[in-house]
């Protein structure tokens, strides 16, 4: 594996079940040249990463993964989709993005906390309580009620869950409210970072509509494109490839790793034939400042 890299990986600091260190540890076990650390909304990970990666020797590349909101972007997005940056930063300038930490976990607790006035009002065992004696540390996510809804029985399954629960309509729904694409894309590009649309065909959106979206991205800062991704189908590389080529962007890949959270999908190699470059990580750097 010392050929290729993951740079899409979440720890217990957002909604996986490794900790930094662990995904760190696993890096070096495996051989991977480089992995990034994209917890969703916060940097609280980059730290311990940081020594983990010293200590073991380990090429870490720190980021974040942030949810925008496209409402002024003249696109349609269908079902729950929403669209995600990933931010990669110089160590250096990503302790920046902690002021920005503030307000997202205002956000994000907010939602939580009518969530779980939701969840008591038609019964589920499901509140901050529960989640604090699970995961005592971690910045509850929709993922945590994922889990919640299946460990306890409520949904068998993933699609029902998220049917049932949480999706618009759901019974524990609440939309979160979103960073606009020229904070969010300003932020990243302000303190020298690399901006890159996360997962392009998981957002549902018609191609005509990715296209529009990636062009306005672009004009606000966009360098990349998440080409070589877990859950593409035949084809759907190639087909960001060529819409990376199409707008001069780069491209980037990773497994979105999240340990129990997504089982089955492994550090560096997703479902197990995952592969991603580690030319890539090295281009990542390249436009870095």
């Amino acid at each position: 594996m010392k050929e290729f890299c993951d740079l899409h990986a979440h720890s217990t600091e957002s909604d996986g079940t490794f900790t930094p260190s662990e995904i760190i540890g696993e890096a070096k076990r495996i051989g991977l040249a480089y992995v990034a650390l994209t917890d969703h909304d916060t940097i609280a990970g980059i730290e311990e990463a940081l020594c983990a990666a010293d200590k073991l020797g380990v090429n870490l590349i720190t980021g974040i993964e942030l949810t925008i909101d496209v409402a002024n972007l003249n696109i349609d997005l269908e079902d729950d989709s929403s669209i995600h940056i990933l931010g990669y930063l110089n160590h250096k300038n990503i302790f920046k993005m902690s002021r920005y930490e503030k307000r997202l976990l205002t956000i994000r607790n907010e939602r939580n906390a009518k969530m779980f006035e939701k969840a008591k009002k038609i019964g589920l065992p499901i509140s901050e309580e529960y989640f604090k004696s699970k995961s005592p540390k971690s910045i509850i996510t929709r993922g945590h009620f994922l889990r919640a809804l299946l460990e306890n029985g409520f949904a068998k399954e993933r699609k029902e869950a998220f049917a049932k629960y949480l999706m618009p309509g759901g019974s524990l729904c609440v939309e979160k409210e979103k960073l606009s694409p020229e904070e969010v894309l300003s932020l990243i590009s302000e303190n020298g970072g690399v901006a890159v649309l996360a997962h392009p065909l998981l957002s549902s959106l018609t191609d005509p509509n990715l296209e529009t979206l990636v062009v306005s991205l672009k004009a606000r800062g966009l360098k990349g494109l998440e080409a070589v991704y877990v859950e593409n189908q035949r084809g759907d590389e190639q087909k960001v490839k060529e819409l990376a080529a199409r707008h001069d962007l780069i491209i980037t890949g990773g497994s979105d790793f999240h340990g129990d959270t997504k089982p089955g999908i492994f550090l560096g190699t997703g479902y197990g034939d995952l592969r991603v470059p580690k030319v890539l990580a090295e281009r990542v750097l390249e436009l870095m400042t």
